[in-house]
């Protein structure tokens, strides 16, 4: 999480009661700065990679098949179930050995493509 704030107003242990918070990221006990432009890199980044999500499962149907690339189940073959809110996650079901079918949630963007 990036903060735009002055530094002088805020103590450090403001964070430490924000869930999932360890505090800012400091050197020599001085909060570390980000330039606004490599926030606005980064910003411009995840929005590609949004966009390529909701582009790809936007074609897809229940029941289409998809091998999952990235991830704990890279490999793996799965059948496209759902999407879930809004475009980054998707609802597949793992085709795992001996018949076994698991249903997963993973993001759709990164680790899914519909198989050739």
């Amino acid at each position: 999480m990036f903060l735009h704030l002055p530094a002088e107003q805020v103590a450090a242990s403001t964070l430490q009661w924000m869930p999932f918070s360890s505090g800012f990221v400091a050197f020599d006990d001085v909060p570390a700065t980000v330039p606004l432009h490599l926030i606005e890199a980064i910003r411009k980044h995840v929005d590609e990679i949004n966009a390529k999500g909701a582009e790809f499962i936007a074609g897809l149907k229940r029941g289409d098949v998809v091998v999952v690339h990235g991830g704990p189940f890279a490999g793996y073959e799965a059948i496209f179930d759902t999407r879930l809110s809004g475009s980054e996650r998707v609802r597949v079901v793992l085709k795992l050995p001996h018949a076994r079918h698991v249903p997963v949630h993973i993001s759709a963007a990164v680790q899914v493509q519909r198989k050739k």
